[in-house]
């Protein structure tokens, strides 16, 4: 059964962008801007395939370093997508393995087990709850999940230290 609007009978959507659609105006504008003030990059449960979200990597500024949480590793510079998307001149993926790494690290788990590992690591113990959001709130981040995208399970977040 596909759900209906009660008010209008209209079909019911959820809030994401699908495959093939038009992103809002918003999305561009955020990432114009958030991807310049970003600290550390956190991609987490995604092949970084699909564009424009497989390029947004490459929106950091050179310096930030940017951590891969996922079961396998995605986004590397030598993919033949990443090969076009250098051609256009939008960067140049991420690079784990190469004598020339230098910022892109890749942790191989699961979301959570990536999440909780980096969370006990930074002292932000979360216990068995999962619930990150308190942790991040406190320590001064700005914790943005799904504000730059959602797409097929993919999320980009983005944190960033309050100044």
């Amino acid at each position: 059964m596909i759900p209906t609007c009660s008010d209008c009978n209209g079909l019911v959507k959820p809030d994401i962008v699908f495959f093939g659609e038009q992103l809002p105006d918003r999305f561009s504008e955020c990432a114009a801007r958030d991807f310049r003030q970003c600290d550390l990059l956190i991609v987490m449960g995604t092949s970084l395939t699909v564009q424009p979200f497989a390029s947004l990597v490459d929106r950091v500024r050179d310096d930030c370093p940017r951590l891969l949480i996922n079961l396998t590793k995605a986004g590397a510079a030598d993919s033949a997508a990443d090969f076009m998307m250098r051609l256009l001149g939008r960067g140049g993926g991420m690079d784990f393995d190469s004598e020339d790494a230098y910022r892109d690290v890749a942790k191989l788990s699961t979301c959570d087990e990536g999440c909780r590992e980096l969370t006990d690591k930074l002292g932000w113990a979360v216990g068995d709850s999962g619930d990150f959001s308190m942790i991040f709130s406190s320590q001064s981040v700005i914790f943005l999940p799904g504000r730059i995208g959602c797409v097929g399970g993919a999320r980009s977040f983005i944190a960033r230290r309050q100044r």
